[in-house]
C-alpha cells in the first residue's frame, strides 16, 4: 500500500482563500456559536469535577493567590490569569466565566476554519469546522465547547493559540519569506500555547525546526546560507522567548521545584508511560492504522485504477480486518470505561459499548495512527535526502507542518493514556485532528484520470459526507438527550445542575458559614462550592486524587488545615473522604517489561493522606447528601468567637 504523500498540497493564494464568502461563513459561525452558547448557558452538572476544580483555581488567583506558590496549578497558569482579569472587569460570577468560555470557544472555531482554508476548499473547510462546533456542543467534559462543563479551559486557549501559530508558519512557508506580522503572530501563538499547556512546547519546537528547514536548506552552505541559518535561529528563539520568560518569572516567585511539580501534574505524569506499549495498546494502534488503510483501499477501488494491484490490496484489506476484529474482541468491554479499574472486568450493554467506541477519543485513533506513520516515512525521506546532499525543501509541504504538529501532540497517548491502556486522544488535539482528518480523506478519495462525472462528484463529496453524517448524528444525539436540571441560585450567579447534592450542600454551606469563613473541599476535584459561595480556601492542593504529590505538599496541607481551622470540610462519603494517593487504576508503567495488560496499580489507593487523618481527628460529620458529606469543626477546637452556625 502506498502511503499518502506529503506533496499533495493544493496551493491556494490569499486572494482565493479569504474572499467575501469566507467572511460570510465566519459571520455564520459567530451566529451559530451564539446559538450554541444560549443552549448551554449556565449548565454545570455539579459543583465537583474537573470543571469545578479549574473554576476554583481561577477564583483563587482572583483572590490574589499565586499559582505554584499559594495554590496548585495542573496546567501553566495563563488561563487562571485570563479568567481572573475577566472577573475583575465584570465580576466573579458563573456568568462571567460562561461569557469568556463562549468567546474562547467561538475564537477556537473561527481560527480552525482559517487553518483549514490553508489546505481545503471553502465548502469542506466550513463543513469540518461546523462538525467541530457540533462535537464541542454535544461532548461531555472532554471537549465541551460553550459550556461550564469544559474539562479544562486551558484547552481552549492552547488550541486557539496553536491554530494562530500554525497559520503564521504556513504563511511563511507558502511565501518563502519571513514577515514581521507573521513573526508577531507566531510569537503570540507559540508562546501563549506553551503557557496554556506545557506539552505544546513539543509541537511548537518541532514546527519551528520544519519551518526553518523550508526557509533554509540544510545542504545549502553557499550564497549566504549560514547567515540565513543564524537569522532563522534568532527568529525561532524570539518566538518562544515570551514563554521562557513567563516560566522564569514563576520560577523566581515560587521556586524551580514548585514549577516543575506543577508542570508534571504533581506526579500524575509519572504514573504511566503510554509511549511504552502493552500488547493491548500496541494492538489498538495497529487497528487504527488498519482502519485508515481500509479507507485508502476503498478509495482506490472506487475512484482510482486498481489494475495489477487488486490481489495485493484485497490481501492488505483482509489482514487489516483481522487486526481490527482482534482489537474489538480484546477491548470490547473497555471502550465505555473511563478508568482502567482493577478487579473483574465489567460488562456493558451493546449500546454502551458502541457509544464508547464512537467517542472522539477512539474514533480519531485511525487519524493519529496514519499521521504517525506518515511522519515516520517523512523523517526517513528527509534523513536520506540530507545524507545524499539533496535539496530537502521539495519534500516539505504545508501538510507536513500540520502532520508534525499532530504527531507531537499525540505522542503522549500513542499506546494508552493516563486513564486506560487503550490508545486515546487528548481533547487538546481535536481542532488540528479534525483538519488532518479532512486532508487524509481528500487524499484517500482523490481523483484520477478518466473518471466520469458521477465518480468525480462522489470523490468531491465523500470527505464532506463523512463529516456531515457524524456531525448530524452528534447533533441528533444532543437534541434527544435531555437531562432534568435543577436551578441553583448562588452568590456567584444562577446555574443549572443535574446533581441534587450540589443544591443541598451549597445551601448548607451558605447557611452555616459567613463570608469570612474558610471552607476546605477535599472531595473528588472540589472547589465549586468555594466559587459559588465565595468562601476562602486555606489549602494548596486543588485535587486530592489521581496525583502523586511530593510528601512536602501532603504535609503542608495538613499543617494548613490545622492552622486555619476552616469552619467546614467537604468530602466524599466513601473511604478516606474520596481522597486517593494516585489513580488506583491498573495501567501503571511496565517499562521495560513486555506484557499484554499492565498488572501495576497506579499509586497507593489505600494510603491515608495526612490531611484526611487531621480531618477525621478534628471534625465531625453534620450533614450528607448523595455521595457528599459535610464535616464541621468540633466545638472543643473552636477559637473564641468562632461560631457553629451563621446565617447568610
Amino acid at each position: 500500500m502506498t502511503p499518502v504523500s506529503f506533496s499533495e498540497h493544493q496551493s491556494l493564494t490569499s486572494a482565493d482563500r479569504f474572499q467575501l464568502a469566507d467572511q460570510v461563513i465566519v459571520l455564520c459561525f459567530v451566529a451559530i456559536s451564539a446559538w450554541f452558547s444560549w443552549l448551554q448557558w449556565g449548565k454545570m452538572d455539579s459543583l465537583w469535577g474537573d470543571n469545578a476544580r479549574w473554576l476554583y483555581e481561577t477564583y483563587r488567583v482572583f483572590q490574589g493567590d499565586m499559582p505554584f506558590r499559594d495554590v496548585s496549578a495542573f496546567h501553566p497558569p495563563l488561563y487562571m490569569y485570563v479568567f481572573a482579569f475577566f472577573y475583575k472587569l465584570f465580576g466573579q460570577t458563573f456568568g462571567s466565566a460562561q461569557v469568556l468560555l463562549d468567546i474562547l470557544s467561538t475564537a477556537l472555531v473561527v481560527s480552525t476554519y482559517f487553518l483549514a482554508r490553508h489546505f481545503l476548499s471553502r465548502g469542506l473547510s466550513a463543513v469540518v469546522t461546523a462538525c467541530l462546533a457540533v462535537a464541542g456542543l454535544s461532548s461531555g467534559y472532554g471537549f465541551a465547547l460553550y459550556s461550564l462543563n469544559m474539562y479544562a479551559s486551558s484547552a481552549l486557549l492552547a488550541g486557539l493559540f496553536l491554530n494562530l501559530f500554525l497559520i503564521a508558519l504556513l504563511r511563511m512557508i507558502e511565501s518563502k519569506t519571513v514577515r514581521v506580522l507573521d513573526v508577531i503572530l507566531a510569537t503570540a501563538g507559540g508562546s501563549l500555547a506553551i503557557l496554556s499547556k506545557a506539552e505544546y512546547v513539543v509541537p511548537v519546537v518541532a514546527c519551528l525546526v520544519l519551518m526553518s528547514a523550508v526557509l533554509w536548506d540544510v545542504n545549502d552552505v553557499k550564497g549566504g546560507g549560514l547567515q540565513r541559518a543564524v537569522k532563522l535561529t534568532y527568529i525561532s528563539i524570539l518566538i518562544v522567548a515570551p514563554a521562557a520568560l513567563g516560566f522564569t518569572w514563576f520560577i523566581v516567585q515560587a521556586g524551580p521545584r514548585a514549577v516543575l511539580s506543577g508542570v508534571l501534574n504533581y506526579g500524575n505524569a509519572t504514573m504511566v508511560c503510554p509511549w511504552w506499549p502493552t500488547g493491548l495498546g500496541l494492538l489498538g494502534f495497529c487497528a487504527g492504522l488498519a482502519e485508515a488503510g481500509l479507507v485508502y483501499v476503498a478509495g482506490v477501488f472506487l475512484l482510482r485504477r486498481a489494475d495489477g494491484r487488486r490481489v495485493k490490496l484485497l490481501a492488505a484489506a483482509g489482514a487489516g480486518l483481522v487486526v481490527i476484529l482482534a482489537y474489538l474482541t480484546a477491548a470490547w468491554d473497555l471502550f465505555p470505561q473511563h478508568w482502567a479499574l482493577p478487579g473483574p472486568r465489567q460488562h456493558y450493554s451493546v449500546r454502551e459499548n458502541v457509544q464508547g467506541l464512537m467517542a472522539l477519543t477512539h474514533l480519531l485513533i485511525p487519524v493519529m495512527s496514519a499521521t504517525m506513520m506518515l511522519v515516520a516515512v517523512f523523517c526517513v525521506r528527509v534523513m536520506r535526502g540530507i545524507f545524499r546532499r539533496e535539496r530537502i525543501t521539495r519534500l516539505i509541504t504545508p501538510e507536513s507542518l500540520l502532520y508534525i504538529a499532530v504527531a507531537a501532540l499525540c505522542i503522549r497517548s500513542l499506546f494508552g493514556t493516563v486513564l486506560t491502556e487503550l490508545p486515546g486522544l487528548s481533547s487538546f488535539a481535536y481542532p488540528v485532528l479534525f483538519v488532518t482528518t479532512a486532508i487524509l480523506l481528500r487524499s484517500a478519495f482523490r481523483l484520477s484520470d478518466g473518471l466520469g462525472p458521477v465518480r468525480t462528484t462522489i470523490a468531491r463529496s465523500l470527505p464532506a459526507l463523512f463529516f456531515c453524517v457524524y456531525g448530524g448524528l452528534r447533533l441528533a444525539w444532543f437534541v434527544s438527550s435531555t437531562t432534568p436540571r435543577l436551578p441553583l441560585d448562588t452568590i456567584a450567579g444562577e446555574i443549572y445542575v443535574t446533581d441534587p447534592s450540589a443544591v443541598a450542600v451549597y445551601d448548607y454551606v451558605v447557611h452555616h458559614t459567613t463570608a469570612g469563613d474558610a471552607v476546605a473541599d477535599i472531595s473528588y476535584y472540589g472547589g465549586g462550592v468555594n466559587f459559588a459561595a465565595r468562601r476562602r480556601a486555606p489549602l494548596f492542593m486543588t485535587a486530592f486524587t489521581f496525583c502523586l504529590p511530593d510528601e512536602e505538599y501532603l504535609w503542608n496541607d495538613a499543617r494548613r488545615i490545622a492552622m486555619a481551622k476552616p469552619e467546614i470540610v467537604i468530602g466524599n462519603r466513601d473511604a478516606h473522604l474520596g481522597t486517593r494517593y494516585g489513580g488506583g487504576t491498573r495501567n501503571g508503567c511496565v517499562f521495560p517489561g513486555l506484557v499484554w495488560r499492565s498488572p501495576r496499580i497506579t499509586g497507593d489507593p489505600e494510603r491515608l493522606l495526612p490531611i484526611v487523618a487531621a480531618v477525621k481527628e478534628n471534625y465531625t460529620r453534620t450533614f450528607a447528601s448523595g455521595t457528599i458529606q459535610v464535616l464541621e469543626l468540633k466545638e472543643s477546637l473552636r477559637t473564641p468567637g468562632q461560631h457553629a452556625e451563621a446565617g447568610q
